[in-house]
């Protein structure tokens, strides 16, 4: 029920200025091959939850996918990377992510490094399962690019700042942290995904929606979010105040091209803040 990953945006336009063949294997639309998931799919939980009113999620989204493995597997044949850029965002991802990383072992030379907040939060669990190789500890966006230039370059991938690494031994490398990125830097681009990955149930209709970052990080402490933990760990490290703004100007430039890209009826911020853009109404909830 949420919309496409920033992170993924992010990092898909970082690495096209880099000159990067990129492909995207989104997991969304399968369903769950653990058994504790009960919901068949993320998207279908506004309707257990009345969050809007009834929909059908096949007529939105396609049948469900059953075939996850096989699916990935083909994929890796089909576009044969170079290198594997794992993004799981929270722990009920961790389950899915060790599923995806088994079908790795059939490829082996393939480098991957796996990021997001889970990764952050947990990264003595992350780095412990025997096929993980190097992990992220933090903001991806130059991370992903050091990573890739060591790949292509045949480089040294277990010294990258912002990462955790295993040798052959199988010792932790835990590298230092790296400075905190100005998100002023980067437009997401979201043209990987697939354009009904943008459509949103609310109320009585479906919406297409953006997600757009206004700010990162966040004043309050919530103890059902990671942010108050990530600002603790910016402090503690050295790294500064990790709240930061984007430029109003930056910000104004970033919604007029998604719109021009995409057309939305609403941009979901990371701020709770939704704008309506046919009519320029503003929903602060």
């Amino acid at each position: 029920m949420l919309t496409p990953s920033y992170a993924v945006g992010l990092f898909t336009s970082i690495l096209k200025k880099q000159g990067y063949d990129l492909d995207l294997f989104d997991c969304t639309p399968y369903l769950p091959t653990h058994e504790f998931l009960k919901e068949a799919l993320p998207v279908t939980r506004a309707n257990s939850l009345l969050n809007s009113r009834k929909f059908d999620p096949i007529s939105l989204w396609g049948k469900a996918k059953d075939n996850l493995l096989d699916d990935f597997s083909k994929k890796l044949d089909e576009f044969k990377p170079s290198a594997i850029i794992f993004s799981t965002v929270v722990e009920d991802t961790w389950p899915q992510l060790k599923e995806l990383l088994r079908v790795l072992r059939d490829y082996p030379g393939i480098p991957s490094l796996t990021g997001g907040v889970f990764t952050t939060m947990a990264p003595e669990i992350v780095i412990q399962h025997p096929d993980i190789q190097v992990i992220g500890t933090g903001e991806g966006e130059e991370v992903i690019v050091d990573f890739c230039e060591a790949v292509r370059t045949k480089g040294d991938i277990l010294h990258i700042p912002g990462t955790w690494a295993k040798d052959a031994e199988g010792s932790i490398i835990r590298n230092k942290r790296r400075s905190l990125v100005n998100i002023n830097n980067t437009i997401a681009d979201f043209s990987l995904f697939d354009d009904r990955r943008f459509l949103r149930p609310l109320g009585a209709k479906i919406w297409k929606a953006m997600p757009l970052e206004t700010y990162r990080g966040c004043p309050y402490t919530c103890t059902f979010c990671n942010s108050p933990a990530q600002v603790v760990i910016a402090k503690e490290s050295g790294q500064g105040n990790y709240l930061r703004r984007k430029r109003m100007e930056n910000l104004q430039h970033e919604m007029e091209l998604l719109i021009k890209r995409h057309a939305p009826d609403f941009f979901i911020s990371m701020t709770m803040l939704s704008w309506r853009v046919q009519n320029k109404t503003l929903l602060i909830s």
